[in-house]
């Protein structure tokens, strides 16, 4: 339950801007990019794991009218979870892979391919 809190209230204060953002069903395979971090999240058995994080903005829209007020499903996801190898956290990633969930309102992206972008240099 308080999972599912936290992420309506991170979907809440990521907004709606969806008018020119392209929405993805889950089990789409697509390409993310954004800032890897490290979170401590809550399992089922009561009991913290550190997960790897990707953190996106903007936040990503998926359609999934399970967990979705909007009325075509529309969701703001600000962060997924990465599946496999932790990523240096704050290292700049574009991952490939099939974006999935569980029985919660928790996305994660089973990376089939994953990048680390070098920072832009600014002159």
């Amino acid at each position: 339950m308080k999972q599912w809190i936290a992420f309506l209230a991170l979907s809440i204060l990521a907004g709606t801007a969806w008018a020119d953002a392209a929405c993805y069903p889950v089990g789409t395979t697509l390409t993310l990019r954004g800032i890897a971090v490290r979170e401590t999240v809550g399992t089922s058995d009561g009991s913290d794991k550190s997960v790897s994080m990707l953190a996106m903005d903007p936040p990503l829209c998926v359609v999934d009218r399970r967990y979705s007020q909007d009325a075509q499903g529309r969701i703001a996801v600000p962060r997924v979870e990465l599946v496999g190898p932790a990523p240096a956290s704050g290292a700049s990633l574009a991952v490939t892979g099939t974006l999935s969930t569980r029985n919660a309102p928790e996305y994660f992206l089973i990376p089939t391919a994953m990048w680390v972008t070098p920072p832009a240099r600014h002159p």
